[in-house]
């Protein structure tokens, strides 16, 4: 919602900084940054900008449940959406898929560098 004075939105900015996905109707899913979120939507950053559709559902954490959301500005990478009612999503939008994430294997930084300095032997 917007305040029609001063064509700013209503809900209060909540700083998140963390993790979120976008799921398309084919639920293809892309990783972003919540650089903030509110009652009424939320900013988020992207690697590529373009993959971003009009319409999607939007995860703001792995705990949240998804909300149906749409596009409403794009930046550079930073991309603002609203969240919608889930009436107004097309019947042809399919629900979004369950993707279960698995954790990354990461490797320590001390073995990283021993495998470089093997490697360029």
């Amino acid at each position: 919602m917007m305040n029609t004075e001063t064509g700013r939105r209503l809900g209060e900015r909540v700083v998140k900084d963390s993790n979120g996905r976008v799921i398309n109707a084919g639920g293809y899913v892309t990783e972003v940054k919540v650089r903030d979120i509110s009652a009424t939507g939320a900013r988020i950053e992207v690697a590529i900008a373009d993959v971003i559709p009009q319409r999607f559902y939007f995860y703001a954490s792995r705990h949240a449940p998804e909300q149906a959301a749409e596009l409403v500005w794009r930046k550079g990478r930073e991309i603002g959406l609203r969240f919608v009612n889930w009436n107004e999503i097309p019947a042809a939008a399919p629900a979004p898929v369950p993707v279960a994430i698995a954790p990354a294997n990461k490797i320590p930084l001390a073995d990283l560098r021993r495998l470089a300095l093997t490697q360029g032997r």
